[in-house]
Formats: structure tokens, C-alpha cells, sequence
């Protein structure tokens, strides 16, 4: 059963590839807390190594993160210490959370948040966002008939109880909160309906009917652009296009936007909202080349209101290794962005590594890449990435262990400091 679970954990993100860019500059790494032994003691990329945020016996995967007030972030995940399988062979698992600081670590022990309604039987990413309204978190989740939602005060305990939010099926779930309603949208699909959005109050609460915002879409991202009030939902069409599609703070939908339509395997898009330059930049996993052996990661920029910027252009590839996820984080100090992914390093085991690129305010190339896999870690998978304004920090978080069919995966995270050194233009593309 833990073998099949790390496989599927694999088989749920799709792959991309990879080359090295030019003109090498260090990252600040930032220490995992006072006196660490691993602390900081230069800049570069080999002074601090990723840190245990969970490392229950029976393994966990698929983490997710989001930041809090100051230098706080929940990081959640499916956990599997207390699984348990019933007499059909399904098997009922915990969602848990724990607090993170960059300046003092892991602040809390790991805390089950789905005490009432256990995910069954999916290979699901659980999802968090933030309310800076009421200082509190809504984490949101799946099993294979219906999406569940906790609320979480920002010292980690369960506010009420878990609710039903909405029947579904089982793939990707999102939450994303509106700063200026105090509201959030939550997008699941839906069995025989497709991507479908409901947007709660505050509390969690529904404030209407959902909504279908695409008949063929899935692997789905959201971002909240505060400048109209709208949130933008990326996703990919029957895996061979990518679209998004804006969604008003009172759940109604604008007209879907092709972001590509090449016509080959594409899929994982991941979104950023750029304050600054007012600009959606676009990130997916492409095959248009595949028959080179040769998956690749595209990019595309949009303005505002949805009008493309940019032409979609290449951002990283060119080599047979593969890798999948992407998942991107603006810095809004810097005007520039994080990249996240894992990449295939070892093909005969089907092994994988977490690797980090900072882009410029414009999604180009800058610096150097950066790999999280150290010491004799053998397996790494499912990054995510957000970035703290308050403490300027970025964190990092997957799933790691000795071996991708090793029976006690962690879930780890690494810091790292601010993109100081990223151009802020002038506005002007």
C-alpha cells in the first residue's frame, strides 16, 4: 500500500524538462533558526539544508503553504500516520498542519485538521489561504464525493467544526481569498459537470450556488488580483490547452482567455499576479516537442484585464530530463518571482529532485537555479512556494525521503531569503 501510494504521488503531476541557465548568481539562504548548525554562514547554495517540518513514522505527501501575519506560514499535507483501510480497501487518511517561523523553525507540533471528514482513497493536494481580516486560515480538502473545509486561527486551532462545502470528484482543489470583499473562492471538479467555483463568506459560509467555470478543465490554479477585484482562475482543457478565466468577487465569470493552444500535451499551469507591472505571468508544463524526448516548461504574460502582453515563449528546457508541478510566487518587494518544481534525476529508479529559479519582473531567466536535494536524500516531490512580505522570506515546502518507494517520506521545507538583486523596471515591459 506505501509503495502504491509514493508511486501514485508521482503519477499525479505531469512532467517537463530542463537546462541549467547562464550567468550564475547565489541565492541568500537564511538559517532555519538561531544557532542552527546548518545556519547561514555566506551566501551560496550549500550552507543550510532543507528542514523537517513532519516526519511521522507512516509517511505523508502532497504538502501545501501559505503565508500568515509577520514571519508565520501553515503548511499542510496528507498524512498517513493513522490511516486505516476498511473492508472495500479504501483507504480513510488525516490532513494535518503545523506552523512554520524562518526565524525560529517549526513553532507547533503537527495537528490533524480533518478530525471529522477524512479523505478517502484520493491522492489529493490539500489547499490553504489566509484571511488577514480575521487573522485566521481556511484549509480546504477532498475525498471522492465531496469538498470539506476548517477554519484555523493563526495559532493553529480549529475554529467550529470541519463542514461540507460541496459535492465533487476527485483531482485538484484550490482556495484563494479576496482581500477586499472578505471573501474566498474555492474551485474542485465536479463528476459530470467539470471545474467548478464557489465563493464563501468569510467564515466559511456559502453565499450563493456554485458555479461551473469550465466543462473540460482541470489541474487548476487561482491567484486574486486586488487591482479589479477579480480572481484568475489558470487551468488546462482535456490536457492539450491552457486557459484562464477571471472570477468576480460575487462569483460571476468572464470570458475564457486561450493562454495556448498548441495542441500537445499541456497541463499544470501555474499563475502570478504582478502588482507592480499590473501583469498575470502564466507558467505550464509543454510537449510540443516530445518527439525529441523533450518536455519543456512555456510561459506567457497577460496585462489586468486579460489582454496577452507577450507571445508564450520557451522558458525552460531543452534537455531530455523531465520534471512537473511547476509552481510559481511573486515577491511583490522585488517585482520578481520563484519557480518550484521537481525534476526526474534518476530515470531507472524514477527518482526526483526539487529545483528553484528566481524570473525577473518580466518571467525572464535570472541567476542561477538551485537544487534542494542534499546529503543522501534520494527522493523529492509535490513544491510549493510562497513568499512573505512582512518577513521576506520564501518558503519552500514538498515531500522528501531516501527512495520514492521508501515507507516514511517527510514533508520539509527550505527558506530563502528576498530577491533583492531582481531588476524592479519601470513599468514598461
Amino acid at each position: 500500500m506505501k509503495k502504491l501510494r509514493s508511486f501514485l504521488t508521482v503519477l499525479i503531476f505531469t512532467m517537463s524538462g530542463w537546462v541549467l541557465p547562464a550567468g550564475a548568481q547565489e541565492w541568500q539562504i537564511v538559517p532555519l533558526a538561531p544557532g542552527s548548525p546548518d545556519g547561514v554562514k555566506e551566501y551560496g547554495m550549500r550552507e543550510n539544508r532543507p528542514f523537517p517540518i513532519s516526519t511521522a513514522i507512516d509517511g505523508q505527501n502532497i504538502p501545501d503553504v501559505t503565508c500568515g501575519s509577520n514571519d508565520q506560514f501553515l503548511v499542510v499535507w496528507n498524512d498517513f500516520s493513522n490511516a486505516e483501510e476498511d473492508q472495500n480497501g479504501r483507504i480513510y487518511f488525516d490532513i494535518s498542519g503545523a506552523l512554520v517561523s524562518s526565524e525560529y523553525g517549526v513553532v507547533s507540533d503537527p495537528f490533524c485538521i480533518s478530525n471529522q471528514y477524512r479523505p478517502l482513497g484520493a491522492y489529493n493536494r490539500a489547499a490553504t489561504a489566509y484571511n488577514e481580516d480575521y487573522d485566521e486560515f481556511l484549509v480546504c480538502w477532498m475525498d471522492q464525493d465531496h469538498v470539506f473545509g476548517q477554519r484555523l486561527s493563526s495559532e493553529g486551532y480549529l475554529i467550529g467544526e470541519n463542514f461540507v462545502i460541496d459535492a465533487c470528484s476527485s483531482g485538484f482543489i484550490t482556495v484563494t481569498y479576496n482581500s477586499l470583499d472578505v471573501n474566498y473562492l474555492v474551485t474542485y471538479p465536479v463528476r459530470g459537470e467539470g471545474l467548478t467555483g464557489a465563493v464563501l463568506g468569510p467564515e466559511g459560509e456559502s453565499t450563493g450556488a456554485s458555479f461551473v467555470i469550465s466543462r473540460e478543465g482541470s489541474a487548476q490554479q487561482a491567484v486574486f488580483n486586488s487591482d479589479t477585484n477579480e480572481f484568475m482562475v489558470v487551468y488546462a482543457v482535456e490536457v492539450s490547452s491552457v486557459r484562464m478565466r477571471a472570477v468576480s468577487a460575487s462569483g460571476k465569470l468572464a470570458q475564457e482567455i486561450v493562454v495556448s493552444d498548441a495542441m500537445f500535451m499541456q497541463y499544470c499551469p501555474t499563475v502570478a499576479y504582478n502588482a507592480y507591472l499590473r501583469e498575470y505571468l502564466v507558467v505550464w508544463y509543454d510537449e510540443r516537442h516530445w518527439e525529441a524526448y523533450c518536455s519543456e516548461f512555456y510561459a506567457r504574460s497577460f496585462d489586468w484585464d486579460g489582454q496577452a502582453t507577450s507571445e508564450e515563449y520557451l522558458l525552460i528546457g531543452g534537455e531530455v530530463n523531465l520534471l512537473h508541478a511547476p509552481h510559481l510566487a511573486y515577491d511583490p518587494n522585488a517585482c520578481g518571482y520563484v519557480l518550484a518544481w521537481a525534476r526526474q534525476y534518476d530515470y531507472v529508479n524514477f527518482e526526483f529532485e526539487i529545483l528553484v529559479q528566481r524570473l525577473d519582473c518580466t518571467g525572464q531567466i535570472t541567476g542561477d537555479v538551485m537544487n534542494l536535494r542534499k546529503g543522501g536524500i534520494r527522493h523529492q516531490n509535490g513544491a510549493r512556494v510562497v513568499f512573505n512580505p512582512d518577513s521576506e522570506r520564501y518558503l519552500t515546502v514538498f515531500e522528501q525521503s531516501m527512495g520514492l518507494f521508501d515507507d516514511g517520506a517527510d514533508i520539509c521545507g527550505q527558506f530563502l531569503g528576498t530577491i533583492s538583486s531582481l531588476p524592479l523596471g519601470n513599468g514598461q515591459r
